[in-house]
C-alpha cells in the first residue's frame, strides 16, 4: 500500500483491492485487511470475526491493537441478529459473499466517538473484502467444475462425446428466446 501522503477514499479502496488481490494465503489476506482498515480509520483496535473454510459458524478472530477493547460476545450476538445499541466508539460491519454472512469487521476507539461518515468508510472497505472473497470462491468453483468436466470427457467414448456435443448444439440452435 501507498506509504506517501494520505490517499483519498477512492484511491485507498483501489489500493486496498490491488494489495488484497496479490495475497494468496487467506489468513494473510485477513490480517492485511484488518491492519489496513484500522490504520485508515485511525482506530485504536480492529478485529475480524470470520468462518473457518468450510465452517458453519463465525468462530475465528483476528485482532489488531488492544483486543481487550472488544466485547466479543456482543460482536457474536451482532452476527446472529444485528441490532442498534452499539457504543458510539464501536463500529461493526458485516462481510457477505453471495448473500451469506462470512465475517464481521469491528473497529474500536478508546474513549472517543468516530466521526460522522466513518461507518460508510468501513462498509466500503468491507465491500472490497467481500469482492475479493467472491472472486476467490468463484475461481475455486470454476477449478472444481473444470476437473469434473475433464473427468467426464475423459470417461466418454469419442462417439458418445460427439453425440453430446451435437445434442448441445441442437439445444442452443433451437433455444426458445421468448
Amino acid at each position: 500500500m501507498n506509504k506517501g501522503k494520505p490517499l483519498k477514499e477512492k484511491e485507498f479502496l483501489l489500493d486496498l483491492e490491488l494489495s488484497l488481490r496479490q495475497i494468496k494465503d487467506i489468513q494473510k489476506l485477513f490480517h492485511r485487511f484488518v491492519h489496513a482498515v484500522k490504520n485508515r480509520i485511525d482506530a485504536d483496535a480492529a478485529c475480524l470475526l470470520f468462518k473457518e473454510a468450510g465452517g458453519g459458524e463465525l468462530n475465528r478472530w483476528i485482532f489488531k491493537g488492544d483486543a481487550s477493547l472488544f466485547d466479543t460476545q456482543f460482536i457474536k450476538n451482532f452476527a446472529l441478529k444485528p441490532k442498534p445499541g452499539a457504543p458510539k466508539n464501536l463500529l461493526l460491519s458485516p462481510v457477505r459473499v453471495h448473500e451469506r454472512l462470512v465475517g464481521i469487521v469491528g473497529l474500536r476507539s478508546n474513549g472517543r466517538e468516530f466521526r460522522v461518515g466513518t461507518g460508510f468508510k468501513i462498509r466500503s472497505c468491507c465491500r472490497v473484502l467481500a469482492k475479493e472473497l467472491t472472486i476467490r470462491v468463484e475461481e475455486r468453483e470454476n477449478r472444481i467444475l473444470d476437473r469434473l468436466k475433464e473427468k467426464v470427457v475423459g470417461e466418454l467414448r469419442p462417439i458418445d462425446l460427439a453425440y453430446q456435443i451435437l445434442d448441445g448444439l441442437r439445444h442452443l440452435v433451437y433455444y426458445d428466446h421468448s
